[in-house]
């Protein structure tokens, strides 16, 4: 007898203390952000949007992980859990094939259309914030009112319940990253060094394989092309047989302009560009280079400059002395331009953003193309003018 009412106060004790927790906890607020390592927003969300709401809501959260496979090393782990008292987020990220999974079911279970299928994403009950502008507008508000009502579970999505199961506590020594272990503790997050990955130049070529060698060739070939027309300058053509400005100069610039066009309308609406069997668009058209000065989309850049080539062209083609004559000069003096910028452009896509854009590089082959095309029409141009500046 004594023994069954020694275990019934154990048990007792037990569900009390179960009971005692539970109500201490309070209710909590659980989400699920969708990252990528690569991607601005995505790091202006974890290191300074998240951060003050785990100050607030968080308390001492406990970091949990799934480690990295060897193959993933370069792009940090699949899934990161920070679970606070009130709030807990769980970061997913898409680089990886676990979290890439998760993010196609929730696509499939929110209906997300293709337009709006980016990073970073945030699941919070059945709401889904897209961007770096909806997560700190309506995140505040969404976890103040769940709070309020009880707390908000885990989105339903399939397979989340068995990736949960596998976070593990992380390591205490963390890996060396761009946030300090002070810095970290300083500003609540204390995963950075597991979310935040410093990739290398060679694992961002290997982020997208294709579309990067494909870039870097046509890197080399861009290069190459301005040192051959800048070795043409240096020596201009004797004054001889006027040369005319090729045809294909307009063809090739109507065909510019239907990719700067294009290429404007999806930097500036936002939507999902359509990309071919090479290279990976979309995560270019999200980064911060998408965008000059952080303001003017590129796209419309190359759009001016395509048209500006044609006007520039018409001239050269159908107008009177001397207009035609710098008319030449300047077709290649914003080809050329228009050249160097694709350089730039081009070089960022492997070497820094990771991706390319198979759009991108069509502008980069045309714009050199034309280059070639004006060169030698400038060079006895400029052979004309100084002839007329010697009479």
């Amino acid at each position: 007898m004594m023994k069954r009412v020694t275990v019934f106060v154990l048990v007792l004790f037990l569900l009390i203390s179960q009971i005692s927790t539970v109500a201490a906890q309070g209710p909590v607020v659980r989400a699920i952000l969708f990252y990528s390592p690569t991607c601005p927003y995505c790091h202006t969300v974890i290191t300074e949007v998240l951060p003050p709401l785990f100050q607030i809501y968080g308390g001492q959260p406990e970091v949990l992980y799934i480690p990295p496979t060897p193959e993933e090393e370069a792009v940090g782990s699949p899934l990161v859990g920070i679970f606070g008292e009130s709030l807990e987020i769980l970061y997913v990220n898409t680089y990886t094939q676990l979290g890439q999974e998760l993010y196609q079911a929730a696509v499939e279970v929110y209906s997300i259309p293709p337009e709006l299928q980016a990073v970073p994403m945030l699941i919070v009950a059945d709401t889904v914030l897209i961007g770096g502008t909806d997560i700190p507008t309506q995140l505040p508000g969404i976890i103040e009112e769940g709070i309020a009502s009880g707390g908000i579970d885990w989105a339903s999505l399939p397979g989340l319940t068995e990736a949960i199961g596998q976070l593990i506590p992380a390591p205490t020594a963390l890996p060396p990253t761009e946030v300090s272990t002070q810095e970290v503790q300083e500003s609540a997050e204390p995963s950075a060094s597991l979310l935040v990955t410093e990739v290398s130049i060679l694992d961002r070529i290997k982020l997208d394989p294709a579309g990067n060698v494909l870039a870097i060739l046509v890197l080399i070939g861009m290069v190459i092309s301005v040192a051959m027309v800048s070795s043409r300058l240096v020596l201009p053509d004797e004054i001889g047989e006027k040369q005319g400005v090729s045809w294909l100069i307009p063809v090739l610039c109507v065909i510019g302009i239907g990719v700067a066009a294009y290429l404007t309308y999806v930097e500036a609406s936002g939507t999902k560009a359509v990309c071919g069997p090479v290279g990976d668009c979309n995560t270019v058209q999200e980064s911060e280079y998408a965008f000059l000065f952080g303001i003017i989309p590129v796209g419309a850049l190359g759009l001016a400059g395509y048209v500006a080539i044609i006007l520039a062209w018409l001239l050269a083609r159908f107008g009177d002395e001397p207009w035609i004559q710098w008319s030449k000069v300047a077709l290649l003096g914003m080809s050329l331009f228009g050249t160097l910028f694709s350089i730039y452009l081009t070089f960022l896509e492997p070497f820094v953003i990771g991706a390319t854009c198979a759009w991108c590089v069509t502008s980069a082959v045309i714009i050199t193309i034309l280059m070639w095309l004006t060169v030698g029409p400038a060079s006895e141009a400029i052979s004309q003018l100084r002839g007329i500046e010697e009479i």
